[in-house]
């Protein structure tokens, strides 16, 4: 009877409204139904993407903000419209943007390299495969590269901007730009992850 005044609640209590019955439903798929039929989800998420209502009660962990950045084509949107932290808001960002890029989990290179396009993404984007049935193996590869110490980031590179400078590299863009370039080379292949192997190749990459 007052679906119209929906809009103008407080986003706020919306907000806790809505955290409160995720962590709390024995089926969430039923609190997101019954969101949808009182024009709950209309007001304050119309970004509903294709995310199904069923696959939230797969969830292993009863996480709010994962679960809200499924159900929303646009999660960063949505968290930013219920007043969620910056943190969260970025964490919706983040999954928006990748989830749509999961790679072959045989092929360790592809695997490495969503390791490191997706960054903190990574434990969510693995949560949301696993629920929907397709993340057991991926989520077995990603534990198995982690596991292997291969670089993933520029900041675990067996040399640093320092480094660089140190052996010429023009301070600037220049040394983020051949860091870039061994992180891809190191990606391909992560024996080359020595100092001595990345001296080697600092040359060829900076000229």
């Amino acid at each position: 009877a007052h679906v119209r005044g929906l809009p103008n609640l407080s986003a706020e209590r919306v907000r806790d409204e809505w955290v409160k019955g995720l962590e709390t439903a024995q089926r969430p798929s039923e609190l997101v139904a019954l969101w949808t039929e009182v024009g709950g989800l209309e007001a304050w998420l119309p970004e509903r993407g294709k995310g199904e209502g069923e696959v939230v009660d797969a969830f292993e962990l009863r996480d709010p903000i994962l679960i809200t950045s499924y159900l929303s084509s646009d999660p960063a949107a949505t968290l930013e419209r219920l007043r969620c932290s910056n943190a969260e808001i970025e964490r919706g960002r983040r999954i928006g943007a990748h989830r749509d890029s999961y790679p072959d989990p045989e092929s360790p290179l592809a695997v490495r390299r969503w390791l490191a396009a997706a960054g903190p993404a990574v434990d969510d984007l693995v949560a949301i495969a696993r629920s929907e049935g397709h993340g057991a193996r991926l989520a077995e590869a990603v534990k198995a590269i982690r596991a292997s110490g291969a670089p993933l980031a520029v900041g675990d590179l067996a040399l640093n901007g320092s480094d660089l400078m140190e052996l010429g590299v023009p301070e600037g863009p220049e040394v983020g730009r051949v860091l870039k370039r061994l992180l891809e080379q190191a990606l391909e292949d992560p024996s080359v992850n020595t100092r001595e192997a990345l001296v080697a190749l600092v040359r060829e990459v900076s000229g």
